[in-house]
């Protein structure tokens, strides 16, 4: 709380029962924590979802590794820039994605595809992953159109150029 709590961050409403509507809102942390919190108590559904923040830009146009609250967390050093278990990799860009089910339910992010690694942190209750090989991308359909997978696992969807 003494990091993050007071950062403002922008975050999914949900609308209509579900999340990715486009409706958005600002909030600080520790009110986004403490409606987690009292909803997951009270057996009701959560209204915001935490998710990608926007990324400040240096001088020459270079996005920063992370927004808020990792950026907070990352300068008190309450999040490590880099992951001992992976102490080669170079950390790219770096994303809190947090909600809140009812006590006792769940929830889906449903079938999707995420273009950088990733680091799953389960806090409470229990998560099911379900992972595919690149190899089964168009046998799934995904929402992009038809991909093509590269060689190294890399999936490209539809009409998307890559330099």
């Amino acid at each position: 709380d003494r990091a993050a709590g007071p950062k403002v961050v922008r975050a999914e409403v949900r609308e209509r029962g579900r999340f990715g509507r486009g409706n958005e809102c600002q909030l600080r942390v520790r009110g986004f924590v403490a409606e987690a919190l009292h909803r997951h108590a009270t057996g009701g559904a959560c209204r915001y979802y935490l998710t990608t923040q926007p990324l400040a830009e240096d001088a020459e146009g270079r996005p920063e590794l992370c927004g808020e609250p990792v950026r907070s967390l990352v300068r008190e050093n309450l999040f490590p820039p880099t992951c001992p278990l992976l102490p080669s990799l170079i950390l790219a860009n770096a994303n809190v994605w947090m909600g809140c089910a009812p006590a006792g339910r769940s929830t889906s992010s449903g079938l999707h595809h995420d273009f950088h690694d990733n680091v799953l942190v389960q806090v409470c209750g229990a998560k099911r992953v379900r992972m595919w090989d690149p190899s089964a991308t168009n046998v799934l359909r995904p929402a992009g159109g038809r991909a093509r997978v590269h060689a190294n696992g890399r999936v490209v969807y539809g009409n998307e150029r890559v330099e």
